[in-house]
């Protein structure tokens, strides 16, 4: 199913401008474009993406969860930090 940048921004969140400037060739998102036109921004509404290429595309760019997080900051070494601040003892008890 080939779908128009306006679809894909509704349903992505996308603006069309960002996915103009994703397309092929100067993007990486693949595209297909019905007719290129002599005059330049003629191609309005004529570039579609594929469901499938736009699946691949997200999904290449998605972000690995975190395998372990962070360790939180104790209260009291936050604290400890800040009462060694010039002037922090009017601040923290």
């Amino acid at each position: 199913m080939l779908l128009t940048l306006k679809q894909l921004a509704a349903e992505s969140g996308y603006s069309v401008s960002t996915l103009y400037r994703l397309c092929a060739p100067s993007g990486d998102l693949p595209c297909v474009r019905s007719s290129l036109g002599t005059a330049k921004r003629r191609t309005s509404g004529a570039i579609r993406v594929a469901r499938s290429d736009w699946d691949a595309w997200l999904a290449k760019r998605r972000s690995a969860p975190i395998e372990t997080p962070a360790a939180p900051i104790r209260e009291h070494a936050r604290r400890a930090a800040l009462r060694a601040l010039p002037g922090a003892s009017r601040y923290v008890s």
